[in-house]
């Protein structure tokens, strides 16, 4: 992106009903975004560039998800193609990932989208149906190795909870993370 400014989405997958080796994960996680994104990134500003997937293998401590190994690096393939004038930084549509957890689902931000496909803070119709593509491209379970990979909400209480239905709003969201307690 520009400005040297770095935006990040953490994807969490479980091997479920088989095994899969390194290289099998490091190709499907790579399939799997590149399917998703695939939805996207025409609306998405051709300034944001280098997209990799870092890979690695979580265990939950008791206490907090820690990594356990580093699988490896994926690169999946985005081609954004938007000439339009980006949305500053931390504006972004939000795709959520529910589940039926309450209060516990994934939230995905579309970083680079266009004012093109925003007018007053509200999304374009056409990118709206593309996010659900996105999402959905993410919670339907792709084949790893022998068995199959499947997204997860990784929850603060050590589960890893799948996800069934996504929801896009239709206004502009923010990435923009605090510590609780400070700014406004």
């Amino acid at each position: 992106m520009p400005e040297d400014v770095e935006a990040y989405n953490t994807f969490v997958f479980e091997l479920i009903n088989g095994t899969a080796t390194d290289s099998d994960i490091l190709t499907t996680a790579a399939a799997i975004l590149s399917s998703a994104y695939g939805y996207v990134d025409s609306f998405m500003s051709t300034l944001v560039n280098d997209q990799e997937c870092k890979v690695n293998e979580l265990i939950w401590s008791g206490t907090k998800w820690v990594v356990d190994r580093i699988v490896g690096i994926a690169y999946p393939t985005v081609t954004t193609a938007s000439v339009g004038q980006m949305l500053p930084h931390a504006c972004a549509p939000v795709v959520e990932l529910m589940t039926t957890k309450p209060k516990c689902r994934g939230r995905k931000f579309i970083m680079g989208l266009t004012e093109l496909d925003c007018e007053k803070s509200t999304i374009s119709a056409a990118f709206l149906a593309a996010a659900v593509n996105f999402g959905l491209a993410l919670i339907n379970p792709a084949v790893c190795g022998n068995g199959h990979l499947v997204y997860r909400v990784a929850s603060k209480n050590g589960d890893a909870v799948p996800s069934d239905a996504v929801r896009v709003n239709s206004t502009i969201g923010s990435c923009r993370r605090r510590k609780p307690g400070v700014g406004v």
